[in-house]
């Protein structure tokens, strides 16, 4: 389904572009239409899939909307101990030419808050019929925080290709819809791989 989808999203960007009697820059066009399609629609799949998973064996994961927030939580405690741990102690900054005000010292201290989350939430997944341990817990936030950080690096990246602050102005203090949601969307395939193999 996914993968027509895609085909079907590269076909009608095609379509457009020849109704509008345009060859220019067509390839880019396309290929952003798809990447928008892939971005919002394929990485969203995966917090879906993720809520209504279900495991042959009792003693495996199966999806509640208790992993959503897991999830939510551990990618947005990342932000939170980054830029706390970055007003204290940064010093060395992470990669200044993209994102200035992120520091090393903020990248720690955000995966350390997150590792602590993931630990705390990990008691709340599917009990009693299966147990996630706290370490797994712990080591699934140090990843998910990760990789939320490489999600907000990435659309800082987009953001500076299309010339923008924020991607819209929605919600105050944050930015447009996707300066919240970028860090959750990327993080969720990882996500549901990681509770596969756990």
């Amino acid at each position: 389904m996914l993968a027509f989808i895609i085909v079907f999203t590269m076909l009608l960007a095609a379509v457009r572009r020849a109704w509008m009697r345009q060859t220019q820059e067509a390839i880019t066009h396309m290929a952003g239409t798809v990447l928008a399609t892939l971005y919002l629609g394929g990485l969203a799949w995966f917090l879906m899939a993720l809520r209504v998973k279900q495991s042959a064996r009792i003693d495996r994961f199966s999806g509640t909307t208790t992993i959503l927030v897991m999830i939510l939580l551990v990618v947005k405690g990342t932000d939170i101990g980054a830029y706390f741990s970055g007003l204290l102690m940064g010093k060395h900054k992470l990669i200044q030419w993209l994102s200035p005000k992120k520091t090393w010292e903020g990248l720690a201290g955000g995966l350390l808050f997150a590792g602590c989350i993931g630990a705390l939430c990990a008691q709340w997944i599917n009990p009693p019929a299966y147990h996630l341990e706290w370490w797994k817990g712990a080591c699934f936030g140090i990843i998910i925080g990760g990789i939320g950080q490489l999600g907000d690096l990435l659309e800082s990246l987009m953001k500076r290709d299309a010339e923008v602050k924020d991607s819209g102005s929605l919600i105050p203090g944050f930015g447009g819809v996707l300066d919240v949601i970028d860090s959750p969307l990327l993080a969720a395939p990882f996500a549901y791989l990681l509770f596969s193999i756990f």
